[in-house]
């Protein structure tokens, strides 16, 4: 035997094998990765409710979904820290873009007047497990009005009609990013049209 194949044949077996388990090694970690979808939730009619009363409004939100991993292959990770940010467009124009609010954290009007300001510039991040979905704040509409409004912790301070998130009747395009401390960010987007019948304002997939 050759050195050449004599040295092959030592090194051929360890190098295969470290391959293999380099493969699997990756293999696994992206198994385990979050794998996040944005999708529509059925339209609700929520009440608004404050120190200054309380009003009822028609909502479009969105639902964020973990997806969860076959059962037979590891548990797939906790995508953790989620944050999200809503952008807005009309002929390719900017309309605006705000930061996302998650539906199931605390309302603004409950907290302590000291950490209103925080929440509003940094809204809860929130961790969504395996096989589980979280919904996100997007679009409000109020019965009998024509404009409908992006909807998040800033909505407070406006009687729940952010003007800089003000939609005139028209064509819109949405585009839903969510960025998790522990994975790629996930966008998606949407088609908006409102209109100035709430029955009418329409979100749909694009």
């Amino acid at each position: 035997m050759s050195a050449f194949c004599y040295i092959l044949d030592r090194i051929w077996p360890p190098l295969v094998g470290a391959s293999i388990a380099v493969f699997l090694t990756q293999l696994f970690a992206k198994l385990r990765t979050p794998k996040l979808n944005i999708i529509l939730e059925s339209r609700q009619y929520i009440y608004c409710s404050d120190e200054r009363g309380t009003e009822a409004c028609y909502s479009w939100r969105f639902l964020i979904k973990n997806k969860k991993s076959i059962d037979w292959l590891p548990l797939r990770e906790t995508a953790t820290n989620c944050q999200a940010k809503i952008e807005v467009f009309r002929d390719k124009q900017e309309v605006f873009k705000m930061n996302g609010r998650w539906a199931n954290s605390a309302q603004i009007s409950h907290l302590a007047q000291q950490d209103i300001f925080l929440k509003i510039q940094f809204p809860d991040p929130i961790s969504i497990r395996s096989g589980k979905d979280e919904p996100l704040d997007g679009i409000v509409q109020f019965p009998g009005e024509n404009n409908a409004f992006g909807w998040n912790n800033e909505a407070y301070f406006y009687k729940w009609r952010t003007p800089a998130y003000k939609l005139e009747k028209g064509q819109y395009r949405v585009i839903v990013t969510v960025s998790p401390q522990n994975s790629h960010e996930k966008s998606e987007e949407f088609k908006l049209i409102i209109s100035d019948n709430y029955d009418q304002t329409d979100l749909t997939s694009k």
